[in-house]
């Protein structure tokens, strides 16, 4: 069973690349990367340029597979469905990357909290 990191309640989900193809930029091979979405096909990474980009689930393994209990699946009617935050909605990260202010504040304000949490559990493993 993968070690699972606990953090003020939360348990922070990680991926390692395993392979880097021509059209994965910005992964570096046997990194581990903080998941902060998964749907039916992707993990959604902070990749090495701390973009929250949608990588296929093909490239990586899984280092520790709990998520956050702020986390909740929904299932859509065409088959897809979205794990991740409660209050980061379907079409969230298309507004984050249409430059809708509130948004990337959102999820700024998300990744510092993720950022803050893995620097000070480092050595909190259970």
């Amino acid at each position: 069973m993968p070690a699972q990191r606990i953090v003020q309640g939360r348990l922070i989900m990680k991926v390692k690349s395993i392979k880097k193809t021509q059209g994965n930029i910005n992964l570096s091979p046997n990194t581990c990367y903080q998941v902060v979405e998964i749907d039916d096909e992707h993990y959604r990474v902070i990749n090495d340029i701390k973009e929250p980009i949608l990588y296929p689930k093909e490239l990586f393994t899984v280092v520790d597979d709990k998520f956050p209990s702020d986390w909740e699946r929904i299932d859509y009617e065409d088959g897809e469905y979205y794990i991740g935050p409660k209050y980061f909605y379907r079409y969230f990260y298309e507004d984050y990357f249409d430059g809708d202010k509130m948004t990337i504040k959102i999820f700024n304000l998300y990744l510092e909290e993720i950022l803050l949490s893995r620097n000070k559990s480092e050595s909190k493993l259970i």
